[in-house]
C-alpha cells in the first residue's frame, strides 16, 4: 500500500520504506512503547492498521492507544475501529475456488 504520510500521526516517527521497492510500513518496534511486545500476533496486525489509518475520518490516536492497552480494553469489551482490506462476496458458482485450485496447483508444480 501507498501510506499517507500526511494525515498519520505516526508517520514521521514510523512510517518506513522497504529495500529495493516503493512499498512502506508501518514499524511497531519504532513506536518505542514496551505494550507493543506484549500484544499477541494478530493484534499487533490491529495496532498497525490503527496507525496507518489514523488521522482520517475512520482512526484516531485514542483508538491506538486503546490496541496499545489490549489488555485493560478487551476486559472493558471497548470497541476497536477496523477497516476491512477487502471484501470477499459469497459465490455459488465455484468458479473462483477452481481459479484458486488451479494457482495452487501450477505454484506446487
Amino acid at each position: 500500500f501507498t501510506a499517507d504520510a500526511r494525515t498519520s500521526p505516526y508517520a514521521a516517527q514510523c512510517l518506513q520504506r522497504l529495500p529495493g521497492n516503493s512499498k512502506q510500513f508501518y514499524n511497531l518496534v519504532a513506536l518505542q512503547d514496551n505494550r507493543v511486545q506484549e500484544l499477541p500476533f494478530c493484534i499487533r496486525i490491529l495496532l498497525e492498521a490503527a496507525m496507518r489509518n489514523c488521522g482520517g475520518l475512520t482512526n484516531c490516536v485514542q483508538d491506538v492507544e486503546r490496541i496499545l492497552d489490549w489488555k485493560v480494553s478487551s476486559v472493558a469489551h471497548e470497541d476497536v475501529p477496523w477497516k476491512v482490506p477487502r471484501v470477499i462476496l459469497q459465490d455459488l458458482s465455484g468458479v473462483p475456488v477452481l481459479g484458486d485450485l488451479t494457482a495452487m496447483r501450477d505454484a506446487v508444480a
